[in-house]
């Protein structure tokens, strides 16, 4: 007799000596394998080890009508077994076991008597089946078998439980109904509760019952129950319900043969119904995946059109600023503007991928004073482009990640702004021409009327002159005569003494005017002078000294002076030194008898040079005239107003600035403040801190 032998390891020696010493065939199999060589005859008894989900797959066994016996040869037997199984430890006992005919609870099945019987059932089954077979929704499953099963089993009753939530069976389809049909039962509760806790069979012939059970079955039903017969739905290890049959008080019970094809017909509900199951969680899993896709979509969909919408904004506030602005990558443009396309004379779509100065100048190299060829920090440069025109640069960086050099640059058409400045300045230059000229012509005019007012007398003074002459003469051409006493008199008419006098007082006014007049054209020139050579990286602190010692000379020990520059400046040789004399000169006319401090320092990539005096201040109303030309408080005699013009001129044209501060009383300190240069220097001639 073949025996089917199920196990998570391989059958040990003793126990397959022992099955064959009793003449028994013990056949290896898998657990999934046992339920459809048991239909198939192949065997007709089973015996396993404690698998997991040992209990379902024997109490299946004893379903089907085979024997079955659970083999536990390291102990302990479990106290508690599903009914017709039989547990033993050691090999001998399973064989014994297994011929004594333990492994069910009643005698084997009877099958049909005649062949042509077992044929109709056998048909008869297989188009019930089929049937079942071609339902899709559980609910249908459900009213199926339990209108198909009893024309297998005869019972007064079918009910169809499937597994609900939290531990419950709810009514799938009774039949007949039910006429007080209950929404759930817990498991564990009545027969079919009972049945479902242990995945077992459960069978009760009349009067079996517990009172309990009989009780609630009879208030379910409406009437006494009889026999009941229940058997789990399972498939693939999965509970799915729980198929009951109730017969009424006087009927028999149900019989093996019953019980088997009731077994039988269940195996097939479980399996349409777990199919069923699956589908409908296949579909409701499909709907949720088709609604998260749709949802995923319109995300996506209102994503793009939130991208597109973005994009298309930022284009047109970009397009809208009318100066070329471009997203460059380096000197690769990532994104430009309409206006950059403009400028470049191109389509918008040619501009991406091209370098800047590809497309603006017409280059194959960086433009000249590009910041970005350079590498500088500050990206802001004005660059020369073909055709004269003149653009601001400025770039402004991201933060991009990777290798990425990303930035911002803006162009700026400077060129009207230009031309328009240089004709401001040539207007300004005219009009200081013109002040200049309107000074100069005042200034020269006060002289020049004193020295022509001068020549007058002076031809005055000739005549006077030329009658003393005639008066020498007549008193010479006297004596000649003899007539001394006549000569006496002509002489006495001259008057030479007071007329030399007069001509010397009248000579020296015209020597001071022609004087002034000539110091006026001296400071004009100087004032106007286009020095032509080139400016040059000179030390301040040399200048300081050198401008100190040629004003004051000896004196110049006296002077507070402070060289303690460590810089340099880009100066034209000689005109710094020319502008410190004319300061020093002013503070030492300012205070003759007082303090006079020059000092040079660095201060903020700037060197300063400060010229103080203790003399009597400058007027407030003053203080915004003193670089006028031709403006001083110390009259004609001191000074004719161009020395701080001069100075004023030279420290603009070395683009530095030029400051004064006074307050009456506490005299005066002009500060010239130019910018330094980057010019490695050395220890060597460096007098900073020195005092004299």
């Amino acid at each position: 007799m073949p025996v089917l032998v199920v196990g998570s390891a391989p059958a040990t020696a003793a126990l397959l000596e022992a099955l064959r010493g009793v003449g028994l065939d013990p056949r290896p199999c898998a657990p999934d394998e046992v339920l459809s060589l048991l239909s198939s005859a192949v065997a007709d008894a089973v015996v396993a080890s404690a698998i997991p989900g040992w209990r379902l797959l024997l109490s299946r066994v004893v379903a089907s009508g085979a024997r079955a016996v659970l083999h536990v040869p390291d102990g302990p037997v479990p106290r508690t077994l599903p009914g017709g199984i039989a547990a033993v430890t050691r090999a001998d006992q399973v064989a014994r076991a297994l011929q004594e005919g333990r492994g069910t609870e009643t005698p084997p099945a009877q099958v049909a008597s005649t062949l042509e019987q077992r044929l109709a059932e056998a048909e008869r089954f297989s188009g019930e089946v089929q049937a079942l077979h071609l339902l899709r929704s559980p609910e249908e499953i459900a009213w199926e078998a339990v209108r198909r099963v009893r024309g297998l089993v005869p019972a007064d009753r079918v009910i169809c439980w499937r597994i609900g939530e939290n531990a419950t069976l709810t009514l799938g389809a009774a039949d007949p109904a039910l006429p007080a049909p209950p929404m759930s039962m817990p498991i564990g509760e009545l027969l079919a509760g009972a049945c479902a806790a242990d995945a077992v069979p459960v069978c009760r012939g009349e009067g079996e019952l517990p009172e309990t059970w009989r009780e609630a079955t009879r208030r379910r039903d409406g009437a006494e129950p009889g026999a009941m017969l229940a058997i789990p739905l399972v498939r693939a290890g999965e509970l799915v319900g729980v198929l009951e049959a109730v017969r009424r008080p006087g009927r028999a019970g149900f019989s093996d043969a019953e019980r088997q094809r009731f077994a039988g017909w269940g195996s097939q509900v479980a399996t349409a119904l777990a199919g069923a199951l699956n589908t409908a969680r296949l579909n409701e899993a499909q709907s949720e995946i088709l609604a998260a896709n749709a949802a995923l979509e319109a995300k996506i969909d209102l994503r793009t059109r939130a991208v597109v919408h973005a994009k298309r904004e930022w284009e047109r506030t970009f397009d809208a600023i009318r100066e070329p602005i471009a997203l460059q990558d380096g000197f690769v443009i990532r994104r430009a503007n309409l206006a950059y396309a403009e400028a470049a004379g191109v389509p918008i779509t040619q501009v991406p991928g091209k370098t800047c100065h590809q497309l603006l100048a017409g280059r194959v190299a960086p433009c000249a004073g590009c910041p970005l060829a350079t590498g500088a920090a500050d990206l802001t440069a004005e660059i020369a482009l073909p055709g004269g025109r003149s653009v601001r640069f400025s770039g402004f960086r991201t933060e991009a990640a990777g290798d990425l050099d990303l930035m911002v640059v803006h162009y700026r058409d400077v060129t009207a702004q230009r031309a328009l400045e240089a004709r401001l300045r040539e207007n300004q230059r005219l009009a200081s021409l013109g002040q200049l000229a309107q000074g100069a012509a005042q200034e020269i005019q006060t002289p020049l009327t004193a020295v022509l007012g001068t020549l007058s007398s002076l031809r005055s003074a000739a005549a006077e002159l030329e009658s003393g002459a005639d008066s020498i003469e007549r008193a010479a051409r006297l004596c000649g005569e003899g007539n001394a006493a006549a000569a006496v008199r002509a002489l006495t008419e001259v008057q030479a003494r007071d007329l030399a006098a007069n001509l010397r007082e009248l000579l020296q006014d015209v020597e001071a005017g022609s004087q002034r007049i000539g110091a006026i054209v001296k400071g004009l020139r100087e004032l106007a002078r286009q020095d032509v050579t080139r400016p040059e990286p000179l030390d301040p602190n040399d200048c300081v000294r050198r401008a100190v010692r040629a004003e004051l000379g000896d004196a110049a020990p006296s002077i507070g002076l402070r060289a303690e520059s460590t810089a340099k400046v880009l100066v034209t040789p000689g005109q710094l030194e020319q502008a410190l004399v004319h300061l020093v000169r002013n503070a030492r006319l300012a205070a003759p008898s007082g303090a006079v401090r020059v000092r040079s320092h660095d201060e903020q990539g700037a060197v300063v040079i400060e010229v103080q005096d203790d003399g009597p201040g400058i007027p407030a109303a003053h203080l915004s005239r003193i670089f006028e030309p031709f403006f001083t408080t110390r009259g004609g005699a001191q000074g004719i107003g161009l020395g701080l013009t001069l100075v004023w001129s030279i420290v603009q044209r070395a683009g530095g600035t030029l400051e004064v501060t006074s307050e009456p009383g506490l005299g005066s300190t002009f500060r010239i403040r130019l910018p330094a240069v980057a010019v490695p220097t050395t220890a060597s001639g460096r007098a900073g801190g020195v005092a004299a």
